[in-house]
């Protein structure tokens, strides 16, 4: 929903959850930034090599290094304070005690920026980052993507539009024509979608049913909810929405 309200989106194109906001924001049609810890002839990780190709389509990818540098481990840190400087406000989700995130999340306090989080499962080593940011009252909790519109006023008329929460004009004629079910693009996706026709799960018991790691469900569930295809019943519990073809 967010990427659908034309928000741009700013990150570092790495594996997990970098990658999930890049794919959604380009698939979305909108702008997007990836930031590189190293020259920008040299992506890295080289995987993301296509995505970075996607990328460069819809926004721009950038660097402080020149080309030719290679990418380093110390140059993350330094990496990330560019990522929270470019952005209104930083989104961390599952991030560990020793993840990158918590540098943007710190550079991004340091720069008076917002800072958010989504909560993650208390039993995840992957959330007790995320976890601890809201513990300390260091970032604001956020539960979906309509609560991170609400929280940075970004509900105009395009962001009601994506939410569903007003037409355009003549917009019965358009709801109808894109009301084609949306559909997964991941296995992982569709395997938490598929349990999710049964009613309500809390994330836990879809990665018990799906016998999936947590961090594999609360990844898929993120790019389904920014896709809208599930929302959050309540903290954690999430459920099929009627634009999901079943």
């Amino acid at each position: 929903a967010v990427a659908r309200a034309g928000v741009a989106i700013v990150s570092g194109l790495a594996r997990g959850i970098d990658s999930i906001a890049h794919r959604v924001a380009v698939d979305e049609g909108t702008p997007t930034v990836a930031v590189l810890a190293g020259g920008i002839d040299g992506i890295y990780p080289r995987e993301n090599a296509g995505l970075a190709e996607r990328v460069m389509a819809h926004g721009c990818v950038i660097s402080e290094y020149p080309p030719g540098v290679k990418t380093r481990s110390d140059y993350f840190p330094r990496r990330n304070r560019i990522i929270s400087g470019l952005a209104r406000a930083t989104l961390v989700i599952e991030a560990g005690m020793t993840s990158g995130a918590l540098h943007t999340a710190h550079h991004a306090l340091e720069q008076n920026r917002e800072v958010l989080a989504a909560p993650g499962s208390v039993f995840s080593q992957q959330s007790a980052g995320t976890n601890r940011l809201i513990r300390e009252s260091a970032a604001k909790l956020v539960g979906s993507a309509e609560e991170l519109c609400e929280e940075l006023n970004l509900l105009s008329l395009g962001t009601q539009l994506a939410l569903g929460r007003a037409q355009p004009p003549g917009g019965e004629a358009v709801a109808r024509e894109s009301a084609a079910p949306a559909v997964a693009t991941s296995p992982e996706e569709g395997r938490v979608l598929r349990w999710l026709e049964e009613g309500p799960l809390h994330v836990d018991e879809v990665a018990r049913r799906a016998e999936m790691p947590i961090h594999e469900v609360t990844g898929a569930l993120l790019t389904l909810e920014l896709r809208g295809l599930v929302r959050q019943q309540e903290p954690l519990t999430y459920l099929r929405t009627s634009g999901a073809g079943r």
